[in-house]
């Protein structure tokens, strides 16, 4: 008996120390205001039992999880991660269903980079104020505004319409 309830104290240890590093790696995240800390993948977030976390939301959820972090330093709650999930998650949907926050002027350089997405630009070129924009805003929103049913409900899905906006310009 002794012996199982060893091997049971060395099995919960184990666990309470993998949810303790990986919500550790989670608040590191959070709190570094640089790129130096490695962002949590889904397995990270498995482990701290924090659930809703997917591949197809994961970069999401860490960009809106940095923004959400006002006080870098301060003790990272499990309420501010489900936070940065649900906002994730609606900013998702608002791209799926070309549901812009601002609908007259559609969705904003911003409003990709809130959740992660790189490559847009609304600058255009101006050589006489050494500005190489390449101003593809329009050609993405369009894009998006195009896609099938669940076509732009992923990063991996927006980042793709970045591509093809790209490719079309």
């Amino acid at each position: 008996v002794k012996t199982l309830l060893d091997s049971v104290e060395t099995e919960v240890d184990a666990g309470i120390l993998a949810k303790t590093t990986a919500f550790t790696k989670i608040e590191t995240f959070a709190d570094d205001t640089g790129t130096t800390a490695p962002a949590p993948t889904v397995a990270d977030y498995a482990l701290a039992n924090i659930a809703g976390v997917t591949a197809d939301n994961l970069l999401a959820v860490n960009t809106r999880l940095k923004a959400g972090n006002s006080t870098p330093g301060s003790a990272l709650t499990e309420a501010q991660i489900n936070t940065a999930i649900i906002d994730a998650d609606a900013r998702l949907v608002q791209f799926e269903n070309n549901t812009p926050t601002a609908p007259a002027t559609a969705f904003t350089k911003a409003d990709y980079e809130a959740i992660g997405i790189t490559g847009i630009s609304d600058t255009v070129v101006d050589a006489g104020n050494s500005i190489d924009g390449t101003d593809n805003l329009l050609a993405v929103n369009a894009q998006i505004a195009l896609a099938a049913a669940d076509d732009a409900n992923s990063i991996l899905d927006i980042q793709w319409a970045v591509a093809r906006a790209d490719a079309a310009i």
